[in-house]
């Protein structure tokens, strides 16, 4: 869920540093606290860690691996829960023929317990944001879930009232209605509600019957939003809707860099388009694997050299060589093929999973990543 794209055509140069910095990614297993309905086709499921320690920051994301019909299946969900909750929780909408979403909404109620990984994702706040930065929340259907995140940070911290601007089909489409509603009549937040379908209610203060345009957009914003040029924009939903909601911000003068996108319908890039050297690289992975043996589950460590062709990326080329590596979307959006980079040259084209601070500290997504020389190392956990 973002066109707050962090990285695009890195390369990073790595050649045996002290790796002692680098950032861990947890897996974990969980157990159900609570679940919520929210609305009639979206739930919210609350877990418990297990006094486990998870950090995160809000507008982040986790993996969620269930085994449905004798087949593991991961899926992201953003966090709707923000880290000052004592509780993680995720919200999940359930979508026409989704496997994943179709599952949880018919058994989450019965499951006890959750493979989580994570969490992931640079949909977050700047860190070095002023409080008095004015913030802007534009959303549509259940994109209202990273933004809810982020809502309840900015509540807490920033100066002014953040702006909230939040289309459904309908009043009773609206997630999380109750804390909005209580957030906006605390005059915490300004809130502003567009529904295309529905019957008009008799009290509609800050609500347009039909769908947000260009003019409603600017005409809200302008009377609530204090120094509009140095706002920062979150916007997540359907795409065409945060089009049009990019496309109305910077037409008021924001730059592309105060305006940031969650999007997790990402294309995946065709890799002859690619400034890629036309050479074959070999590369060298450290993994762990297990054998049950005897009836117990013994791990091992391994480490192969593999040859990667023109233009493959790691992902392909581990798969292609029978090295098991989770994955997903393989457009660089879900994080699961992460991986450490720990000498040699690598390209990693796109990033949408990662914060600054992990790559920097030598992370990369395989499905993303390609080599350019012989030097290549990289750890898979």
């Amino acid at each position: 869920m973002i066109a707050t794209i962090c990285l695009q055509e890195q390369v990073i140069n790595r050649n045996g540093e002290d790796d002692n910095t680098l950032a861990i990614m947890n897996k974990y297993k969980w157990i159900s606290k609570e679940i919520i309905f929210e609305t009639k086709d979206t739930l919210t499921i609350v877990f418990d860690t297990k006094d486990s320690p998870f950090t995160y920051k809000p507008g982040q994301f986790i993996n969620i691996t269930c085994t449905i019909n004798g087949k593991e299946v991961s899926r992201s969900y953003s966090l709707s829960s923000s880290p000052e909750d004592k509780y993680p929780s995720i919200t999940v909408k359930k979508v026409a023929g989704g496997i994943m979403s179709n599952y949880l909404w018919e058994q989450a109620p019965g499951l006890s317990e959750w493979a989580v990984e994570g969490p992931f994702g640079n949909f977050v706040r700047d860190t070095d944001l002023k409080k008095e930065t004015p913030l802007i929340f534009l959303g549509g259907g259940s994109g209202i879930t990273p933004l809810f995140s982020l809502l309840k940070e900015a509540v807490r911290e920033a100066m002014h009232p953040p702006v909230l601007l939040y289309a459904n089909k309908a009043p009773d489409n609206i997630i999380f209605k109750e804390p909005l509603a209580h957030m906006d009549a605390a005059e915490q937040l300004h809130a502003f509600y567009a529904f295309s379908e529905g019957d008009k209610p008799s009290d509609d203060k800050n609500c347009i019957w039909g769908r947000f345009n260009t003019l409603s957009i600017k005409s809200i914003l302008k009377r609530h939003c204090s120094n509009l040029e140095e706002a920062h924009c979150y916007i997540c939903g359907p795409k065409e809707l945060m089009t049009l909601y990019k496309d109305a911000v910077l037409s008021m003068g924001l730059r592309p860099d105060q305006v940031h996108l969650e999007d997790f319908q990402v294309a995946i890039t065709d890799p002859s388009v690619l400034d890629l050297p036309d050479e074959s690289f070999e590369v060298l992975i450290n993994y762990y694997d297990s054998m049950v043996k005897e009836d117990a589950e013994q791990v091992y460590e391994i480490t192969t050299l593999i040859p990667v062709a023109p233009r493959q990326n790691l992902l392909n080329a581990a798969k292609a060589h029978r090295i098991r590596v989770p994955h997903s979307c393989e457009s660089g959006t879900c994080g699961s093929c992460w991986a450490r980079h720990t000498k040699g040259t690598v390209k990693m084209v796109n990033n949408f999973a990662l914060t600054k601070e992990q790559v920097a500290d030598s992370m990369i997504l395989l499905c993303q990543s390609y080599a350019l020389d012989d030097q290549v190392t990289i750890e898979l956990d």
